[in-house]
């Protein structure tokens, strides 16, 4: 196997499903009380079974397995040449970095309001549009060091965690109209 790091990726993709239902578990309790939001979950795809909290979701199990296996093997097994194999792995692997780190952000933005009610008053109440544009705000923020870094160090696997903040940006636009429609 050429690129054994990205066996990670269903491991990657799993965790996100399932840190989802945990934040929005833990945003129910205190953070809530003080941020108001339509949907917890913010890609459209996943929005019903989050809210519903169902932990066996067969099809986010079959979309992980399908995308999973069709990576690894075109990364791991095929002829890829490297760069492109580099780039490709740094793409999958980064985006779900990033997104995994805005799962952690949010889960320590909810403990903390949880442990120290006092430091907030009030009530806010988000259209989901407006959740969206912060979310798309955050992945800026991450995207565009990971640019400098491509841009600078040619390296392929930046390059590729470069292209995976650009599709964030991207489907949070396409997210961002769709919410414009529904409203």
């Amino acid at each position: 196997m050429k690129h054994p790091e990205i066996l990670l990726l269903p491991l990657l993709m799993l965790a996100d499903y399932f840190l989802t239902l945990i934040a929005a578990i833990q945003q129910g309790k205190k953070y809530s009380d003080h941020f108001k939001v339509e949907h917890y979950e913010l890609n459209p795809t996943w929005q019903a079974s989050v809210a519903q909290r169902r932990w066996f979701n067969p099809k986010q199990i079959l979309v992980t397995a399908c995308f999973s296996a069709a990576v690894i093997l075109l990364v791991g097994f095929g002829d890829l040449p490297e760069r492109i194999a580099d780039g490709l792995s740094g793409c999958v692997l980064i985006l779900f970095a990033m997104v995994l780190a805005r799962h952690v952000n949010n889960l320590a933005i909810f403990r903390y309001i949880a442990r120290h009610p006092d430091q907030v008053s009030g009530q806010v109440t988000m259209r989901h549009a407006m959740s969206l544009w912060l979310s798309l705000f955050h992945y800026c923020a991450a995207t565009v060091p990971i640019a400098l870094i491509a841009l600078f160090s040619g390296s392929a696997f930046a390059v590729g965690g470069c292209c995976a903040g650009m599709l964030l940006l991207g489907w949070h636009v396409r997210w961002i109209e769709r919410a414009k429609r529904n409203s």
